[in-house]
């Protein structure tokens, strides 16, 4: 009897035994299968069914949403996929699945496609050269396909000038210095632009300054292609405005940036500094901390009510709100190596760059101490408030090109930037003096003609002790009667000075303490000893005779052509508006008198009349007048009270006449002048015109001699200069 236990046989285990045992002797012995097959076996039937149909939808929206819509159609043409075979499975349908089965033209295609290199754009252009000719042969041939990228919904208005997007600017908000030496950091801002690849907007002028907050366009002084021609790329201010107000639902973003000395701000390390200013608030954001009354006239603070009865000028606005001002402080003696200089100019360049993509995370201490949590776009504008003495960027250097570059000097990299930005990067120029308007040229070229052969000073006195002053006077008195004895034809002496000689020579030093010099900072420093010792100088008799700015202008006489140019000036604005009410005027005369027998002669005498009349308005405007004595009562304010002339116009104006002059005088920098960059410019323009004599006539100077037909158009010297008397 078997010790082990019975085992009792139900019905539907018997049925089971008999179905495995026909199982096993139909088919043969299976492997054993792996562990996600007998999960999956073992799952519910509801599970499966789910996950067969997930599977099933995420194929069908790969296929569908793929976007190599071109690699769909070639697997759909060679019928990548077979159809799914049935195994000759009997009665175990749950057992086994349904196994799909892959073509073998789905591993040709593939492979087909693997060695290919080319992009969709290159396939497409390679299957349309190799279609036959279309029945069109006029037609253009096909080169490029457009960008399958989205269109911008920006409401940036298009560049102004057709310069390529995206536009972005830099402005000299504020430059600190005069017409010569602003000229050298205008370049120095023009240089930078470049390198940040942003275009320079032009500034304003007034008074031989620099800015956005003046009153008159660049080209009142200069010749607009001036930066052009040293390979800066520019616009007018004129047009920077009507693209900053083209749309009114876009407002332009800026940033303050100030670049400045470390003298300036004495709480800063000699090493220098590079911050933002966090000290203003995000509404005043246009304004810097340490000098709060600058103002850039770029941001307006009018009411919306008022804005549509303001003039277009008045609503030009840019949007600070976003940007806190950058403040880059140099360190101290920079300028007095290579090496310094150089580094200061790429902590400049890295700085800006730095802000401009506001990298709140990664900031390089070396150049940025501070980040600005704004995480904003890069502004489109830039707002420079620039006051450094020595420029820092030189075109010539080949470290200057590395650092305009964007490449870094401590490690020798060189900057991945596009071709376009490193073939603009080769064109830069170093400086050179801008060319003035061409009207101001002519002006120069008609007083010199119109006066005799002269000798042209220019003196310097500010910061002249007044013993020195007094020695250095003699000095010239005695410097002019050697020149006349040297130089027969000379007949006449112009003396250009700081000084305000049209005082004395008016009123005889009558008004002196009230005398306003023409430099600025030398009215604070005038006493009555430099009065005393003009008045000896005029009056002291010598044998050329003496001519102040208003003399030539008292002398002049102006063409019809030359008239008109001067009056398309702004400074002649009001003079302008007189010609306009004479014509207006003018008209009904000529009607009357239309027909008569002196019809004709009658027209001319009337136009010789206005004329006359527009030319003593403009003799009027460019005569220098004593400063007046401040008006008080109830004409004070009255609009009729027209300002004087420009002193920019008058500076440049003085120095033309001197390059022009048969010779130049000026005294021994810091003994009987101070040294003037004003001084070396009049120096270099006569070396050019020294230069062109050369190239066409095989002589540099010329020679003066008794009976001199035309010594006023002629050249005898260089330069020559005076020292004080012992």
């Amino acid at each position: 009897m078997n010790s082990h236990p019975s085992r009792r046989s139900t019905p539907s285990n018997q049925i089971t035994n008999s179905l495995n045992r026909l199982a096993s002797s139909n088919y043969p012995s299976q492997p054993s299968r792996s562990l996600p097959t007998r999960i999956f076996l073992r799952v519910s039937r509801s599970i499966r069914l789910l996950f067969i149909l997930i599977t099933i939808i995420l194929i069908a929206c790969f296929f569908l949403y793929w976007p190599q819509s071109t690699f769909k159609k070639r697997i759909a043409n060679a019928g990548l996929f077979s159809k799914i075979t049935k195994s000759n499975i009997s009665n175990s349908s749950d057992l086994w699945a349904k196994i799909p089965t892959v073509s073998r033209d789905v591993l040709n295609v593939l492979e087909e496609l693997d060695q290919s290199q080319l992009n969709d754009e290159e396939k497409a252009i390679q299957e349309m050269l190799h279609q036959p000719h279309l029945d069109h042969p006029d037609l253009p041939l096909v080169t490029a396909l457009p960008s399958d990228l989205p269109h911008s919904s920006s409401t940036k208005p298009n560049c102004p000038d057709n310069l390529s997007a995206p536009c972005r600017f830099l402005i000299a908000g504020f430059i600190g210095e005069q017409e010569t030496k602003a000229q050298i950091h205008l370049h120095q801002l023009g240089l930078l632009a470049m390198a940040l690849n942003r275009t320079l907007v032009l500034p304003q002028l007034s008074d031989s300054r620099m800015g956005s907050c003046l009153e008159h366009p660049f080209h009142l002084y200069y010749d607009e292609s001036s930066l052009n021609r040293l390979g800066v790329r520019t616009v007018t201010h004129e047009k920077f405005l009507r693209w900053a107000t083209a749309t009114p639902s876009y407002v332009p973003t800026a940033r303050l940036v100030a670049i400045v000395d470390h003298k300036q701000i004495p709480s800063t390390s000699t090493q220098g500094s590079v911050s933002y200013d966090h000290a203003t608030t995000t509404t005043r954001r246009d304004t810097l901390s340490f000098i709060p009354n600058r103002q850039f006239c770029i941001r307006n603070n009018l009411q919306p009510s008022q804005l549509k009865k303001s003039p277009a000028n008045k609503k030009f606005n840019l949007n600070f709100q976003d940007f806190a001002p950058l403040i880059i402080v140099s360190p101290a003696r920079w300028q007095k190596s290579t090496k310094t200089r150089d580094l200061f100019a790429q902590q400049i360049i890295k700085s800006i760059q730095l802000s401009d993509s506001n990298p709140s995370n990664k900031i390089v201490k070396r150049y940025l101490f501070k980040s600005d949590k704004s995480g904003q776009e890069m502004p489109d504008v830039l707002v420079l408030n620039y006051e450094l003495r020595y420029p820092f960027l030189d075109p010539r250097s080949s470290t200057s090109q590395t650092i305009l570059g964007g490449g870094d000097i401590s490690s020798s990299s060189v900057a991945r930037n596009s071709n376009d930005h490193w073939a603009e990067i080769g064109r830069l120029k170093a400086f050179e003096h801008f060319p003035y308007a061409s009207v101001w040229e002519e002006l120069a070229q008609v007083l010199v003609e119109q006066l005799p052969a002269m000798v042209g000073i220019h003196w310097r006195q500010e910061n002249m002790k007044v013993m020195e002053l007094r020695r250095c006077a003699t000095s010239l008195l005695v410097t002019l009667d050697s020149l006349k004895n040297s130089y027969p034809s000379l007949e006449a002496v112009y003396l250009s000075t700081d000084y305000p000689i049209e005082q004395v020579v008016n009123d005889g030093g009558a008004r002196q303490s009230k005398a306003k010099a023409h430099s600025g900072t030398f009215s604070k420093s005038i006493t009555q000893d430099h009065h005393a010792i003009m008045r000896e100088l005029f009056q002291h008799p010598i044998a050329l005779k003496w001519f102040t700015f208003n003399t030539l202008i008292e002398r002049l006489s102006l063409s019809v052509d030359l008239l008109e140019k001067l009056l398309r000036q702004s400074v002649f604005i009001k003079v302008k508006e007189m010609d306009r009410l004479m014509k207006v005027r003018m008209h009904p005369d000529l009607k009357e008198m239309e027909g008569g027998a002196d019809w004709g002669r009658q027209d001319r005498r009337l136009m010789e009349s206005n004329r006359q009349e527009l030319e003593r308005a403009v003799k009027a405007k460019l005569t220098l007048s004593p400063e007046p004595e401040p008006e008080t009562g109830m004409h004070a304010d009255e609009e009729g009270d027209e300002q004087g002339m420009d002193m920019g116009v008058i500076g440049i104006l003085e120095k033309l006449v001197l390059i022009r002059s048969s010779l130049f005088l000026t005294g021994v920098p810091n003994q009987c002048s101070k040294r003037s960059s004003f001084t070396n410019q009049i120096v270099d323009h006569r070396l050019r015109l020294i230069d062109d004599n050369l190239a066409k006539f095989g002589f540099l100077l010329d020679s003066d001699f008794a009976g001199n037909s035309q010594p006023n158009r002629q050249r005898f010297n260089l330069v020559e200069f005076w020292a004080p008397s012992p």
